[in-house]
């Protein structure tokens, strides 16, 4: 199947903003109570990420569920036993920490606690992930049986008011809102086919205002708090509806996003620095956090920190610069582990006969 641009696109676009929200949020940079509120209106990318997973397993071909279920968690499992078994070394080899308890971090549930800075920040990821995945056809099958549009957005409306009666009534099932909350997003990503061949701007326009207002009027009614880091680890319905008002608005303005990436993509080093994430999305998000360990340490090393402090505005893009290169080189160097090298000469050599 050709692969589709603008998913490949977004894709991209998702993995750099991981960079970009990594680097404020992990390091020394806007720690001011003011500057963690604003800052905390960036957190968009995981959302649009199970919304590109959505929209590419709705354009990919339909397969056998059990086939699809095996294919898919082999996908997501070997890489990150392959990032645990990394990241336990690494920790072996610079704090000299090891326990055989640590061999449970083999299960994705057991977020991993290396007990080094940065190694397991971003592994909440995976098990929802991984919940989203074994759901996923089924909710497709239920999309593609209903012809009628109502009756295909049943389902988001549903999600909806579950999530608000548990944010009232029922708060604590994290684990069960956290699938709901990126399972909405995924299943959003249905509409990706029809979206894309219809133009529908002023309705999801509508939607994204909606959208928005009610996240200004319950931030200000006090009921939730403004700062999206707590609502994003609540899984309610205030970061629900800030992020669905953010992908209505990147799809109104979808066309001259695109056109950017593409006239972007004619300077050589951003395409193929930008490539790697839209190709090696999985690896980077796995494996980044190895950059920034490896960053902290250089700036100890030359007593650079306090620099940073007192300059921040000045040394931040220099800094995500220099993270978002070295994080596309470890997503080549690591990308064995999402295709295999045989797969990839058995491919190439198919081409050329």
């Amino acid at each position: 199947m050709k692969r589709d641009q603008t998913i490949d696109t977004l894709r991209g676009f998702a993995m750099t903003w991981v960079i970009l929200i990594h680097c404020v949020f992990w390091t020394y940079f806007f720690y001011s109570s003011t500057e963690t509120i604003l800052k905390s209106f960036l957190l968009i990318e995981m959302p649009l990420f199970f919304f590109v997973s959505g929209a590419s397993f709705m354009i990919a071909k339909k397969k056998n569920y059990f086939e699809f279920l095996k294919k898919r968690v082999k996908r997501l499992l070997i890489p990150y036993w392959c990032y645990v078994v990394v990241g336990l070394l690494i920790a072996f080899l610079t704090y000299a920490t090891f326990s055989i308890k640590q061999i449970g971090f083999m299960i994705p549930r057991t977020v991993p606690a290396f007990g080094v800075p940065y190694l397991s920040s971003a592994l909440w990821f995976i098990w929802p992930f991984l919940l989203i995945t074994i759901t996923m056809p089924l909710f497709r099958y239920y999309f593609e049986k209903k012809e009628q549009i109502w009756w295909k957005i049943l389902p988001l409306l549903l999600m909806i008011v579950i999530i608000i009666m548990m944010d009232l009534w029922i708060p604590n099932q994290m684990e069960f809102k956290c699938w709901l909350l990126y399972n909405f997003f995924s299943y959003l990503g249905f509409f990706y086919p029809m979206l894309k061949e219809q133009n529908k701007k002023t309705i999801i326009a509508i939607i994204g205002i909606i959208s928005l207002l009610i996240t200004i009027i319950l931030g200000l009614t006090n009921l939730y708090p403004f700062d999206m880091q707590i609502n994003k680890f609540q899984y309610n319905i205030i970061f629900l509806l800030y992020n669905l008002s953010f992908l209505s608005f990147l799809y109104v303005i979808l066309p001259w996003f695109l056109k950017g990436i593409d006239k972007l993509k004619k300077i050589y080093a951003f395409k193929f620095i930008f490539t790697s994430y839209e190709k090696n999305s999985y690896t980077i998000f796995l494996f980044h956090p190895i950059v920034f360990l490896l960053i902290e340490r250089i700036l100890h090393h030359f007593s650079m920190m306090t620099i940073i402090q007192n300059h921040q505005y000045l040394i931040f893009p220099f800094y995500f610069l220099i993270i978002w290169i070295l994080s596309s080189v470890i997503g080549r160097i690591f990308n064995f582990i999402e295709t295999p090298f045989w797969k990839k000469w058995y491919q190439k050599y198919k081409e050329e006969v």
